[in-house]
């Protein structure tokens, strides 16, 4: 008989990543259905949880933009502006935030803005949006940061 203990910590990591991957898989998604759009909900909410539990403070910034994303997809506009200024306000605190990252905040933040019917600042954001997302090494990365965040305005 084996004697193995279950290691919390390691299941919260497990479920962070497995929830935000299929997460991501849905944003990415050509179509979705209204059930697809609840399930996408759903796991980056989970996603952002489990992160809560064992990741750093990038993995929290990184959930908050997937969770202002999904609530812009979902064009359910207070949520997606609660989560997108959680994210812009953790990218000045938070360590290793990369070009992507900060692409991702605006390009979120933009969205969430469009979705709440506040065209100015959503301008602003995307002219941010723009010029950071140009700042990102990889050309399919930047194609990705575009197909999210461009192609929906």
């Amino acid at each position: 008989m084996t004697d193995e203990t279950f290691d919390v910590n390691k299941a919260h990591r497990w479920f962070a990543i497995e929830c935000n991957n299929q997460a991501w898989d849905l944003v990415e998604a050509k179509e979705r259905t209204a059930e697809q759009i609840e399930e996408m909900i759903h796991l980056a909410h989970a996603a952002r949880f489990h992160w809560a539990k064992v990741g750093t403070e990038l993995n929290l910034l990184r959930g908050d933009v997937l969770l202002a994303t999904v609530y812009g997809i979902a064009n359910r506009p207070e949520n997606a502006m609660v989560y997108a200024k959680s994210a812009s306000s953790r990218t000045k605190k938070t360590e290793g935030v990369t070009a992507f990252d900060r692409a991702s905040v605006s390009g979120a933040h933009a969205m969430a803005c469009r979705v709440t019917g506040n065209s100015t600042k959503a301008a602003e954001l995307e002219v941010q949006f723009d010029h950071e997302s140009s700042q990102v090494e990889e050309q399919a990365d930047r194609d990705l940061l575009r197909q999210l965040y461009s192609d929906s305005r």
